[in-house]
Parts: C-alpha cells; structure tokens; sequence
C-alpha cells in the first residue's frame, strides 16, 4: 500500500482524548463516524 501524502495529519492529544470519550459514551456512533472518515480518505 503506497502513503498518501495528503493524508498526513498532526493530531493533538486533546483531539485523541476528546475521541476516545466519545468512543466510551457512544461506541457506535464513534465506529459509524470513524468509518466513514476513513472511507473519506480512502476513496478516489
């Protein structure tokens, strides 16, 4: 699989601990979001 350099991105940690309290309070909304961020990504 070839990197893409359009999809680095610099992530804080109050993006990842604000993420992973989502994930606990409502883990299927998280999953649904997740997925389709990542089908956004990798599409085209």
């Amino acid at each position: 699989m070839q990197k893409n350099p359009q999809l680095t991105q610099v992530i804080s940690l109050s993006d990842l601990a604000g993420s992973a309290e989502e994930a606990i309070a409502n883990p299927r909304h998280w999953l649904e979001r997740a997925g389709a961020e990542a089908a956004l990504l990798f599409q085209g």
